[in-house]
């Protein structure tokens, strides 16, 4: 979590974006649970949530992959926790996958989770 405080620094807007169209989008839910598990996501993490939680007509998700390039220690893994959360809370998504390349890393980000 960062400091209230503290000055974005570096763009909050991707350079380079594609995302399939989307009638609506559940990201708002997601970043207002997050905060109010304590969470505070920057704009940019705000954004990929927004985006990446696009819905079709039906409820389908107008996206079934996301991918993201940013370098290590800057904020990946709080998405990603606060997607997660939104899975389990929001939308009573049965089965949820938290990979990482080394164990460390993922129990780390489970006990990150947990605590929210």
């Amino acid at each position: 979590m960062r400091s209230r405080s503290a000055e974005l620094l570096g763009a909050q807007e991707p350079t380079l974006e594609v995302a399939p169209r989307a009638r609506s989008h559940a990201g708002d839910e997601a970043i207002d649970l997050a905060a109010t598990a304590g969470l505070d996501l920057d704009p940019w993490q705000q954004h990929v949530l927004r985006r990446s939680l696009g819905e079709q007509a039906g409820g389908l998700w107008a996206a079934m992959e996301v991918g993201l390039v940013v370098p290590r220690q800057n904020g990946k893994g709080s998405i990603l926790e606060a997607r997660e959360l939104a899975g389990i809370v929001l939308f009573d998504e049965r089965k949820l996958l938290h990979s990482a390349h080394q164990f460390k890393t993922a129990a780390e980000g489970f006990e990150r989770f947990r605590q929210l």
